[in-house]
């Protein structure tokens, strides 16, 4: 019954419906293998990281996530949160 009304509650959001950017908040071991994970699966689109500048600059550095952000601009620029902390 849920897929069924899935695509009724995705009507009107911006980008149609699909998931085009993914925040990180904790890009540790469960965060970085999670967005490991999602590329391996084949998503293409913008992983964003929220975590300790430290962890950002070597999980950019390694391609884990694409860019660092605050929570307050992932919450506003990602389509989903993956909450790992």
């Amino acid at each position: 019954a849920d897929a069924a009304v899935a695509p009724d509650r995705l009507r009107g959001r911006p980008n149609g419906g699909m998931i085009r950017s993914i925040g990180i908040v904790g890009v540790g071991l469960i965060g970085g293998s999670f967005a490991r994970a999602v590329r391996r699966g084949g998503f293409r689109g913008r992983i964003v990281g929220v975590s300790s500048e430290s962890t950002l600059r070597e999980a950019t550095a390694l391609g884990v996530v694409d860019a660092g952000a605050t929570l307050e601009q992932a919450v506003e620029e990602c389509d989903l949160l993956y909450l790992a902390n």
